[in-house]
């Protein structure tokens, strides 16, 4: 058994996995990324200033991110671990290629972006947070190996930053350089 495998059956919840954990697990896998990343998204179409920019930004690079991951699921396939009978799997899924993971390499995107635009805020860490708990998720359901995971963060940092550079944010105002009222 290798390294990926064997940290993919040490975070693997087991079928005897408490219901609350299991729980966890399914809503950090899915609908965690789903409800944060709609809610970037309408930033950038509702919002203004930083968070329209941060709003697109954060589209482009989880619309890319999703795109690239995928065309490599189809060009390469690898087994997720229910092919290959390890662990337990909590969330259905087809036992189509497991590398990268797609909800990862989104999540990542999201929470590059994030990184990016909230430099100097607290707030700044929820964004490698969410992608965080989005690829555990992934795994601790069985559907996708660590390694699956760490490729579709890689892909999805590539993806934001890429979507930084496309989008840049406007220059923010430094105090005293203001532009004086027009008489």
């Amino acid at each position: 058994m290798n390294l990926n495998e064997q940290a993919f059956l040490a975070i693997n919840l087991g079928s005897q996995a408490s219901a609350l954990w299991v729980w966890l697990a399914q809503e950090a896998a899915t609908q965690l990324l789903n409800l944060t990343g709609a809610a970037i998204v309408l930033g950038g179409v509702l919002g203004r200033g930083r968070w329209r920019t941060l709003g697109r930004q954060a589209a482009l690079a989880m619309a890319g991110g999703f795109g690239v991951a995928r065309l490599i699921t189809h060009l390469v396939y690898l087994p997720r671990p229910q092919v290959l009978g390890l662990g337990h799997q909590w969330l259905a899924h087809a036992a189509t290629s497991s590398l990268p993971s797609a909800h990862s390499t989104v999540a990542a995107a999201l929470g590059a972006v994030w990184w990016w635009a909230l430099r100097g805020s607290a707030w700044r860490w929820a964004g490698p947070a969410l992608a965080l708990l989005v690829g555990w998720g992934r795994v601790a359901v069985g559907v996708h190996f660590p390694a699956d995971v760490l490729a579709g963060w890689l892909l999805g940092a590539a993806c934001a930053g890429a979507a930084i550079a496309a989008l840049p944010s406007p220059p923010r105002a430094q105090p005293g350089t203001e532009p004086l009222p027009k008489p």
